[in-house]
Order: C-alpha cells, then sequence, then structure tokens
C-alpha cells in the first residue's frame, strides 16, 4: 500500500492479505479499514466479505469480522465508532445486483448491523459523507451500472442514525456520478466525478446547506477527475 508525506516521496507499505479492487476504505482517525470489494476468481470477478484493518504505528493488517453480505462498489464514512456503508452490489459481476442494505459496522465491538434500507432503487458510485456532530450520513448522485444505459442520478438524502430513518433533500445542480463526499464546516461537499457528457470529467465542487436545503458551487479542482479516493474521516 502506497503512502506519502508532505515531506516525502511515495513510499510502499504492507499490502493488504489478498488484491481487492471497488472497496470502501475508510478512516476512524488511528487505523485505515479496508471493507468489502471484489477479488478476481477464474474469469469473473466476485464480492467479498473480506474485511481489514490497516494500523499505520506498526505497518500491520488485521482481519475483522467479515461483512454480513459479500458486496462490492462501496463507499463509506465513519462517525462516532461506527462505519456507514450504504448501498453496494451482490452476486457476480453479470448480471449486477443492486442491494438498499446499510451496512454499519462497530469499531469498538467489531460487529456489524444493518440500518433502514434506502428508500428507493439503490444506486453505486454515490459520494458519501458523515456528520458525526448530527449523527447523519449523507449522500449524493451515483450511477446504476457502469456499461451502456447507465442512467446517472441527482438525487441527494440523507439518513439519521439516531431516527433510523432515510429522508429525501434538494436534487443536485445537475446530475453526478463518481464524485468525492466530504463533511467540512457544516457543509456536505461533493468534488469532481462525472456526468457522461462533460469530457473527461468534471472539476466543479458543490456544497449542500442543511440548514437552506440548498446546493451552491463551492470551487473548482485543479484537474478532473472520477471514481477517487473514499472517505477518508
Amino acid at each position: 500500500m502506497p503512502a506519502a508525506s508532505p515531506t516525502t516521496n511515495w513510499a510502499f507499505k504492507a499490502p493488504m492479505s489478498v488484491p481487492r479492487g471497488r472497496l470502501a476504505v475508510v478512516s476512524d482517525g488511528s487505523q485505515i479499514f479496508a471493507i468489502g470489494g471484489e477479488v478476481r476468481t477464474g474469469v469473473d470477478y466476485v464480492p467479498t466479505t473480506l474485511v481489514e484493518a490497516y494500523n499505520p504505528a506498526n505497518n500491520t493488517w488485521t482481519t475483522l469480522a467479515p461483512m454480513p453480505t459479500a458486496a462490492r462498489n462501496l463507499q463509506g464514512c465513519y462517525m462516532n465508532g461506527k462505519i456507514y456503508l450504504p448501498n453496494g452490489l451482490t452476486g457476480p459481476s453479470k448480471p449486477p445486483v443492486f442491494a438498499p442494505t446499510l451496512w454499519i459496522y462497530t469499531v469498538g465491538s467489531n460487529s456489524w448491523s444493518t440500518g433502514a434500507n434506502f428508500p428507493t432503487t439503490a444506486v453505486i458510485f454515490r459520494a458519501v459523507a458523515c456528520d458525526a456532530a448530527n449523527n447523519k450520513v449523507y449522500l449524493a448522485g451515483g450511477s446504476s451500472g457502469t456499461g451502456s444505459g447507465t442512467t446517472i442520478s441527482n438525487k441527494a438524502y440523507v439518513y439519521d442514525a439516531t431516527t433510523n430513518a432515510w429522508t429525501q433533500l434538494a436534487n443536485l445542480p445537475g446530475n453526478r456520478y463518481g464524485a468525492v463526499g466530504y463533511w467540512r464546516n457544516g457543509l456536505f461537499l461533493v468534488a469532481g466525478g462525472d456526468d457522461n457528457i462533460t469530457v473527461p470529467g468534471l472539476t466543479s465542487t458543490l456544497a449542500y446547506n442543511p440548514t437552506t436545503n440548498t446546493w451552491s458551487t463551492f470551487g473548482t479542482l485543479v484537474t478532473d477527475r472520477a471514481r477517487g479516493g473514499d472517505h477518508a474521516r
């Protein structure tokens, strides 16, 4: 696993136990969790339940309790001792099976549970971010797949972990998938992504204000990018 600091070049760290793609990578501030994803089996890629945690202090990986269901194309975020993973794909790669499940991992007890199912058709490549102060998970955009005929979403939702309920929010200004989500200073930021129109991708960053239930332009990335790194914390 490559790692870097502001004053050094990239360096390789201890690898995961098996190569994986389309997994969720989330940090609680002390460890990095690699959750689910897909592994290659013969000519196909299949989802896995594997969960591992990387400790940067001693450069080691530890295998944790597996996901209740093998899943890939995951995005997640951490807040208040738990990791939230809304939606994903289960089953073989063809045809993909979209899961509306909200998987919840509790770090302290190394255990899994589920929250209320996503209220509408599940999608992948969403922007996801956690608002720890209010115990809420925000989602925006996403797509119905990766091939021809893919539908891109402009929908946004919030999950209240206290009441275990979903609420639909104001739509994004445009369709977007593969963006990175982040919570900062009371705003849900959605950066980059793709809309299947702009070539090669989007550089804009949008900000959602939960007080006014509105979106605004927040800034511009230096370069366009989509399907970037998952939410760090």
